[in-house]
């Protein structure tokens, strides 16, 4: 599988607890989230893609409480794996 590198800015809201990075392959109908577990940082390679194939990728804050709150998603992002 081919590989992409998403990447956000951190909102300046302090309780970030992680990000959920959701993807979906053009031609999709629902969204995906890739991780299990909320991400730390602001980057995160997303593994077992297809190549030559358009997906689209968006990321949702999670803050601190129990049980987490996802925040609206962010801008939507676009591109292909090679």
């Amino acid at each position: 599988g081919r590989s992409a590198l998403v990447r956000w800015e951190s909102p300046e809201a302090s309780n970030i607890g992680g990000y959920n990075v959701y993807y979906r392959k053009e031609g999709g109908s629902s969204w995906k989230k890739y991780n299990q577990e909320p991400v730390d940082g602001t980057a995160l390679l997303l593994n077992g893609l297809d190549s030559g194939a358009r997906y689209s990728f968006t990321v949702r804050a999670v803050d601190d409480v129990k049980p987490p709150r996802e925040s609206a998603p962010s801008p939507v992002a676009t591109a292909i794996p090679f």
